[in-house]
C-alpha cells in the first residue's frame, strides 16, 4: 500500500475577498461555507505519522480559522519536522497576526498578488496598497526575529494580469521566490490529452467536511474518493474510487470535471495540470 507524504486540508472553507478568478470568489461553491474541526485534524495527524508536507489552504482564506494557532501547534507537536504550507490574501496580516505566524514553525507563506494597484484592486475587491503595506511589515518584522519561513509572491495570469505580471518585480530581492501560475478556467473545454498529474502525485485534498478528492481544482469535491472521518489517507489513494479515475484517465475517457478543466495559456508560465 503506498503511503501519502503530502495533504491539503482545507482548514477554512470562505474568504473575506470576492476575486474575479476565484470559485469562492465567484459564488460557485455549492459546499457549506464552514472551518475545518479540530477533531478531524488530530485524526489525520494521528493516522498519518510520515507525513512530509501539509497545505492549510485549499478555495478559501486560511487566517479566517477562529483557532489557526491550535492547528500549527498540533501540527508542530505532532509531526515536528513536516514541512507547514498555505497562501493568504494578506489582508489579515496585522500586527498581532503576524508575531503569531512567525512563533511557529511554518515552511513557506505564499501571498497571493495579481499585477498592482488598479488591476489588484479590480480583481480582488481590496486595496492593493493595504496589502502592500501588510506583506512589508511581516517581512521587516520576520527579519527583526530571524524566522526563516520562506514568502512566495504568488500571481495568476489571465486576461487582465498578463501584461502586468512584470511589476511584480518590485518583490525581487525583498521576498524569496515570485512565483506566477495560470488562472484555471473551469467552463471551458479541456484540451486534455493525457492523464491529469494530480491522480499519481502522492498528494489528497481533504475538505472541511471530510471528504477527500484528488485534485486541488475540484472545488465542489466532484471527484470524491472517500471520507477523512472514516477512512485513512492511505486507504483512500489506495481504494477504489480512486483506482476508477485514473483508469478512466488512462484510457483518455475522462469525467465530466476534468473535461470542464482548462488552464488560461500564457508564455508567462507552463500549465499545471494539462
Amino acid at each position: 500500500m503506498i503511503s501519502v507524504k503530502s495533504v491539503t486540508l482545507e482548514v477554512a472553507a470562505k474568504c473575506n475577498l470576492k476575486c474575479e478568478m476565484c470559485p469562492t470568489g465567484q459564488g460557485r461553491i455549492e459546499r457549506k461555507t464552514a472551518l475545518m474541526p479540530l477533531e478531524l485534524i488530530d485524526k489525520i495527524l494521528r493516522e498519518n505519522p510520515g507525513l512530509e508536507r501539509i497545505n492549510l489552504n485549499n478555495w478559501g482564506e486560511p487566517l479566517l480559522h477562529l483557532q489557526f494557532e491550535d492547528i500549527l501547534v498540533r501540527i508542530n507537536r505532532a509531526l515536528p519536522d513536516c514541512k507547514i504550507y498555505f497562501a493568504t490574501n494578506a489582508t489579515l496580516l496585522k500586527k498581532s497576526m503576524i508575531d503569531l505566524l512567525l512563533k511557529y514553525s511554518i515552511y513557506e507563506i505564499q501571498i497571493s498578488i495579481d499585477g498592482t494597484d488598479e488591476v489588484y484592486t479590480q480583481l480582488r475587491g481590496c486595496d492593493y496598497a493595504l496589502v502592500r503595506r501588510n506583506v512589508l511589515n511581516f517581512l521587516e518584522r520576520k527579519k527583526k526575529v530571524g524566522n526563516e519561513v520562506r514568502t512566495v509572491i504568488k500571481a495568476v495570469v489571465n486576461g487582465r494580469t498578463e501584461s502586468k505580471i512584470d511589476r511584480l518585480d518590485e518583490w525581487n530581492g525583498r521576498v524569496d521566490e515570485v512565483r506566477v501560475q495560470p488562472e484555471i478556467m473551469f467552463d471551458s473545454p479541456s484540451t486534455r490529452k493525457t492523464e491529469c498529474p494530480e491522480l499519481f502525485n502522492n498528494h489528497l485534498v481533504i475538505l472541511t467536511d471530510g471528504r477527500a478528492t484528488p485534485c486541488c481544482a475540484d472545488y465542489n469535491g466532484g471527484l470524491y474518493i472517500g471520507q477523512a472521518y472514516e477512512q485513512t489517507l492511505e486507504e483512500m489513494w489506495n481504494g477504489p474510487e480512486i483506482q476508477k479515475y485514473r483508469m478512466l484517465h488512462e484510457g483518455s475517457r475522462y469525467p465530466e470535471v476534468c473535461m470542464k478543466c482548462s488552464e488560461y495559456r500564457t508564455d508567462k508560465c507552463k500549465e499545471r495540470f494539462l
